[in-house]
């Protein structure tokens, strides 16, 4: 495999993230509450520390279509829906432009690693992980950290709402 240039790989992800569509690429609609803090290779793994429905992007977006106010719980879920799929389109995106074997450097180290599973077998093998990472329940963070992310209270319903942003039908 030819090596594919990393750096710019991070940084067309990171912007594809970001910034919204222009008129005439699109319907013209805002696409992007994700804050992209940093884009950069590390340890030959392409790394975009961000943020999906980032507050004072989400607050932005709400005074954009001219409500006022702070921004009410539904329009944050639904940000959070819309920064989800984005995120996961960009991330897919650019991996159909690379070589197959250089999938794995693109997304190892992705923030949101849950949101670039390729079908549900392989989400339910990540959440099963996860779950078995707690230790009896020594390790709470493990199940937490998606239930945080994505709300809900168990396992069954995060896998729901990631199932619903990547479009896998549920059994």
């Amino acid at each position: 495999m030819k090596d594919p240039n990393l750096s710019t790989t991070a940084m067309f992800i990171a912007a594809a993230l970001r910034f919204p569509q222009p008129r005439c690429n699109g319907r013209g609609k805002w696409v992007s509450t994700i804050n992209v803090d940093q884009y950069k290779v590390k340890f030959t793994d392409v790394r975009i520390y961000c943020t999906l429905a980032h507050p004072e992007l989400v607050k932005d977006h709400w005074q954009e279509l001219q409500k006022e106010g702070e921004p009410d719980e539904a329009f944050k879920v639904q940000c959070l829906l819309d920064d989800a799929r984005h995120y996961r389109n960009c991330y897919l995106s650019m991996l159909e432009l690379l070589p197959a074997d250089a999938a794995h450097l693109v997304c190892q180290a992705a923030d949101y690693f849950e949101l670039l599973c390729k079908d549900l077998r392989e989400l339910d093998q990540l959440l099963t992980t996860s779950a078995e990472k707690t230790d009896g329940g020594k390790y709470p963070q493990y199940l937490t950290q998606y239930t945080h992310r994505y709300g809900g209270e168990t396992f069954a319903d995060v896998r729901q709402y990631l199932a619903k942003i990547c479009c896998f039908k549920l059994e």
